[in-house]
């Protein structure tokens, strides 16, 4: 490894001419900036690079390799890669004097009066973890530079500042609400705008930290409360927590942390983490909460961007803690607040401290950029990203990577239709995969049990008659099969909830169960922290996935879906109320122990869930993505674009009488280009002379794509240019919802290997329609040797499409025939 690691790690110094960048420090005489970005390897360097020479440096300084050698996303895992860079970064310090040295001697004969030096890199230029990150300040290799070239007389002149930075500095230090509660029971809510709360404020010098601490709150147990508030500036963000100290007899609640507003622009677009992801436009008034984490509040981005630039406000929890957000647009400025359920609320002296910190940054670009920002955090600090040599969850079978399309059957969603009969379901699905003529299949099923759908669970078993036979004869016919079960509710109406299951539910502060209503049953939540649930659940999965039924994997409905329960049963072992138990003591210890179960005992078993909540990303194989479009035409796949690659998504519900029509084809496309295992769908679509064989297309391709779609990483998507049209259907969901999108929907995706990208359009309109689409290879890091295919979804069998060399750049005019698909894969030519 170190020889690899020697042979990447590389130090190019050249000149050219520049006018300003980001990070920038001037001394007397010239200006020293740092454009390193914490994680970058080389593939995602190259695609960074023009912007950085746009800036035409005088001198660009590159360093980069480590991450090419160590990274467990580029090459190895990251336990070895942070053991590596560890010993290479102890004493840290001398080792970036040592360089800066290296490189001043480079560019000792250089550096001309007027000029400035770029210094661009991963995390060892960025100086991740040093005073000065960031920065040509402080002990980065950037800062001693600096000195060094002053020391020796470099000549130089300031050039402007980046005039978007202005949007980041406009941002007042976020604010805060407590509430609480006194000894005899009443609340009072107390916030860092009240009148006559006044911090004290103080600068750290050697950390470039600002201290606020706010104290004497009030009399009586207010007054035994302090409040304080850290906050760390560099040149592209700011960093923030927050502690409330309580000595006393009071309790605190919750704690509202941030609490920020900034003005935005009516061309502004803000971004919601809602779901897949959502766009709003500034302009119009936003008023959104979510629960976190859920399937409705997926995970803790968000922000805007316009013309001006972006800001992203993220929080890095990286244990998942319970918490609400609430994003406000109106009259001109946006305000986000999240609001955090302390653990053991209501017991005297209990306080908080934020798990991690809260992140405001600027950066350029939309969606995409900001989803990458999050990702680049994830990957690196959050409990749940996957570990290991590949991508993805370690376990997860190839078999599921490979499945292209998805049938439901048994479901209680066709609208006034009863569930399929157990003795159709076999022929049918046979006949399905017969149509498919070869692409990997899979069927989830429901109604597999005795019991009503929604009634009496958990009790699943005994299976109806002939359940098992037909597991076996679809897997002989190349079907893999995953049944239902729920693992969040026990119906309280069973004999068993009083005798057995209460003890295990989550109880309210007053005592009471939390319900909740499915096909009019009433159910009580289970405390997923408690030995009881944690062995129901356990028990289903391994019995289904046994040699009684030898089930290919098994859905665990609601555990992604549903947002944390307060439970305040001490009897539980957990904090009560809020903080991360929900994961940490419940469903993440729940999924370790069955996985520990299948892994000696049934191997190739996955577990999926309903809905894309990030923290199970590293314990679950596939989220059922049915409800990924609920924000209709203002959806984005921003969950997508940060775990694309890492877990699977599978299926979109296609309810009522939109499994056919155009309202399929544009779910189908959608999910094609997000990256998504096609179907969820009915049998009865192979009928259809239209929706079927388009179904087939798009099935066959998102097989003959998997190494991008199930094994890469989104790119961003391309920058098509359409004629303009559009369409609109009613996708359905609770109820109708109409939603339009181009006649063309387009999608990028990266290799696992980093040498190749597809770029795939799919026209949804019964009429021809053209694009021009751009390509540059630079920007997703490919060479300038070139091969490319094309893919259309009509091949058969085992065809494979001709390769031509391309050009490194290009803009070709397109013109796809009614419901065409079109993938064009480009790989750089060895």
């Amino acid at each position: 490894m170190e020889t690899i690691a020697r042979k990447l790690i590389c130090v190019i110094v050249f000149s050219a001419l520049l006018e300003g960048a980001d990070g920038a420090v001037a001394s007397e005489e010239f200006l020293v900036q740092n454009c390193g970005t914490p994680g970058a390897n080389t593939r995602e360097a190259l695609a960074r690079l023009p912007g950085v020479l746009a800036g035409k440096p005088d001198h660009l300084v590159i360093l980069l390799g480590m991450n090419d050698a160590m990274n467990s996303a580029k090459l190895v895992g990251v336990k070895e890669y942070k053991r590596n860079v560890a010993a290479m970064t102890a004493g840290a310090e001398k080792g970036y004097r040592l360089l800066a040295d290296e490189v001043a001697g480079a560019l000792r004969e250089r550096v001309l009066a007027g000029e400035t030096v770029v210094c661009f890199g991963d995390s060892i230029t960025f100086g991740s973890h040093m005073e000065g990150q960031g920065s040509a300040t402080g002990k980065t290799y950037p800062a001693f530079l600096r000195a060094t070239l002053s020391s020796e007389g470099a000549g130089g002149s300031v050039k402007s500042s980046d005039p978007q930075r202005q949007r980041l500095a406009d941002i007042a230090p976020p604010g805060w609400a407590i509430r609480i509660e006194f000894p005899d029971g009443k609340q009072t809510r107390i916030t860092s705008a009240d009148e006559g709360l006044v911090p004290k404020v103080a600068v750290d010098e050697t950390t470039g930290e600002t201290r606020f601490v706010w104290s004497g709150l009030g009399s009586g147990p207010l007054g035994e409360l302090t409040v304080h508030m850290t906050g760390k500036q560099r040149p592209l963000e700011t960093e923030w927590r927050l502690e409330v100290e309580n000595r006393g007899r009071a309790s605190v609640l919750n704690v509202t942390f941030p609490d920020v507003a900034f003005p935005v622009g009516k061309e502004d677009m803000v971004v919601v983490p809602s779901v897949s992801g959502r766009l709003h436009r500034a302009s119009q008034p936003l008023a959104y909460s979510g629960s976190y984490p859920s399937g409705s509040l997926t995970m803790q981005c968000c922000g805007l961007y316009g013309p001006a630039g972006g800001i992203y406000v993220a929080v890095h929890d990286p244990c998942a803690s319970a918490k609400r957000l609430e994003m406000n647009s109106k009259s001109g400025r946006l305000t986000i607040r999240w609001q955090w359920p302390v653990p053991n609320m209501g017991v005297p002296g209990t306080g908080w401290k934020i798990p991690g910190e809260v992140v405001v940054r600027r950066f350029e670009g939309d969606w995409f950029d900001l989803a990458q920002i999050y990702r680049a955090w994830v990957e690196q600090e959050a409990a749940w990203w996957p570990r290991g040599e590949q991508a993805g969850r370690p376990g997860t079978p190839e078999w599921f990577k490979d499945i292209a399309v998805w049938v439901q059957i048994g479901g209680p969603w066709p609208r006034n239709r009863p569930p399929v009969d157990q003795d159709q379901i076999v022929p049918k699905v046979k006949r399905f995969a017969e149509y498919m003529d070869g692409i990997p299949c899979a069927v989830h099923w429901y109604n597999w049990h005795q019991i009503a759908f929604d009634d009496d669970c958990p009790h699943f078993f005994p299976a109806k008659d002939g359940f098992a036979e037909g597991v076996r004869q679809l897997q002989q016919a190349g079907v893999r099969v995953m049944p239902y079960i729920n693992a969040h509710v026990w119906d309280k109406d069973l004999d068993d909830f009083k005798t057995m299951a209460y003890p295990a539910a989550c109880k309210s502060r007053n005592g009471e169960l939390p319900t909740k209503t499915y096909s009019g049953n009433k159910f009580g939540v289970m405390c997923p922290a408690t030995p009881l649930w944690q062995k129901t659940v356990e028990d289903l999965v391994l019995r289904l996935a046994g040699p009684e039924f030898n089930a290919d994997g098994v859905y665990l409905d609601q555990v992604s879906a549903q947002a944390p329960v307060p439970c305040f049963d001490k009897t539980h072992g957990h904090a009560l109320g809020g903080g991360c138990w929900w994961t940490t003591k419940g469903y993440w210890p729940m999924l370790d122990r069955i996985r520990a179960r299948l892994a000696t005992e049934h191997l190739d078993t996955i577990l999926t869930s309903e809905s894309s909540a990030e923290p199970y990303a590293n314990r679950l194989d596939g989220y059922l993505t049915w409800v990924g479009y609920r924000d209709g035409s203002n959806a984005i796949p921003l969950f997508h674009a940060v775990y694309g690659g890492q877990v699977q998504f599978f299926g979109r519900l296609y309810k009522w009488d939109s499994w056919k029509g155009l309202a399929m084809r544009m779910k189908t496309a959608q999910a094609l280009v997000w990256g998504e295992q096609v179907g969820w769908i009915r049998t009865e679509v192979i009928d259809d002379p239209v929706a079927g064989p388009f179904l087939k297309r798009q099935a066959r391709l998102r097989y003959v794509l998997r190494r991008y779609l199930s094994h890469g990483r989104m790119a961003r998507p391309p920058a098509i240019k359409t004629d303009g049209t559009t369409v609109t259907a009613n996708w359905v969901f609770t109820r109708d919802l109409m939603v339009t999108t181009p006649t063309i929907l387009s999608g990028a995706w990266q290799r696992d290997d980093g040498n190749a990208v597809v770029l795939i359009l799919v026209n949804v309109d019964d009429k021809p329609h053209s694009v021009d689409l751009p390509f540059d290879a630079a920007a997703y890091g490919l060479g300038t040797k070139l091969l490319a295919r094309k893919w259309t979804g009509n091949e058969v069998g085992n065809a494979k499409p001709r390769a031509r060399s391309v050009k490194a750049t290009w803009n070709r005019h397109i013109d796809l025939a009614p419901l065409a698909s079109l993938a064009i894969e480009i790989e750089t030519a060895e």
